[in-house]
């Protein structure tokens, strides 16, 4: 009877652990890509907790959501693939970008549970949008350019301090740019062109 209760208990935590899980699959990568310090191939999916690092002038694009997202991680970065709750009355999940670029391109209603992403400093819930996220370990800080659609930009250190970057605007946190409010900016053209050219495969 105990034995059938402990087994009982671990199929129920091992199926509630796989039902958070979000399944990545690798579309394209240049360079030297690591998932769990061993090296990434193009085309192989990905549906443990894990880390993804890139190195020096590397990139590795990740499709989920039944292909109709992306994240695009940029040179020198990591990006955590544990799922975590963001929202849990809309039962929403994030990963977290340890530090460096990534690019997030998806439609909300088609990217699964996976509605977001989180930085030490931030957290950011997401709707039908294209974006590149920056965070840096030295400065303690990061940034967001937001190319299309609408992200919620909330400071984790105080849920209090949030704000709403739309399309064309940059918003930045902790470090050099201290709180979110009052601190979103619209970029001109030239700028958003920049970003736009940036972190594609």
């Amino acid at each position: 009877m105990r034995t059938f209760f402990l087994s009982g208990l671990i199929l129920l935590f091992s199926s509630s652990v796989f039902a958070q899980a979000v399944t990545f699959k690798v579309s394209a990568l240049r360079g030297k890509v690591q998932y769990q310090n061993r090296k990434l191939k193009s085309g192989e999916v990905v549906n443990d907790s894990g880390i993804i690092s890139t190195n020096k002038a590397s990139f590795v694009k990740l499709t989920f959501g039944n292909d109709s997202g992306t994240l695009t991680l940029g040179p020198n970065s990591e990006l955590d693939l544990k799922s975590v709750d963001l929202n849990k009355k809309e039962s929403s999940l994030a990963v977290t970008l340890r530090k460096g670029a990534v690019r997030w391109v998806g439609q909300h209603k088609e990217l699964g549970r996976l509605k977001g992403i989180l930085t030490p400093q931030a957290s950011l819930g997401v709707r039908g949008t294209d974006f590149v996220l920056k965070t840096s370990e030295l400065f303690d800080e990061s940034e967001i350019v937001v190319l299309d659609g609408l992200v919620n930009f909330e400071n984790l250190a105080n849920p209090n301090d949030r704000a709403q970057v739309k399309k064309g605007q940059w918003g930045g946190i902790g470090g050099r740019f201290g709180e979110v409010s009052g601190k979103i900016i619209n970029l001109p053209k030239k700028i958003l062109e920049h970003f736009d050219s940036s972190l594609k495969l």
